[in-house]
C-alpha cells in the first residue's frame, strides 16, 4: 500500500487556512489537471482550462472528504473525470 501521509498533511494545512499551501495545491496541480482534461476533450483548450479550474474549486470545497487512500492528484483526477 502506498503512503499518502504527505498529501494528508498538505490537506490538513489547507483546511486549517494555510494560504501558502492552498496556493501550492493550485500551482502544482492545475497544469497536470489541465493536461488531463485537454486530452479527454480532444484538444479543446478553453474547455480544459474551465474544467481544471472547476475541479480545483470543487475539490477545495470537498477537502474534508479526502481520505488519503490515493494520492491527492488521483483524487483530483477522479473529480475532474466526473
Amino acid at each position: 500500500m502506498v503512503d499518502h501521509r504527505q498529501d494528508l498533511e498538505l490537506v490538513r494545512r489547507v483546511r486549517a487556512g494555510d494560504e501558502q499551501e492552498f496556493a501550492r495545491v493550485f500551482r502544482e496541480n492545475y497544469p497536470r489537471l489541465y493536461r488531463f482534461a485537454y486530452i479527454r476533450l480532444d484538444g479543446e483548450a478553453d474547455s480544459a482550462d474551465e474544467i481544471a479550474q472547476r475541479t480545483l474549486c470543487r475539490a477545495m470545497r470537498k477537502l474534508h472528504l479526502f481520505r488519503g487512500e490515493a494520492s491527492l492528484f488521483t483524487w483530483l483526477c477522479r473529480i475532474c473525470r466526473n
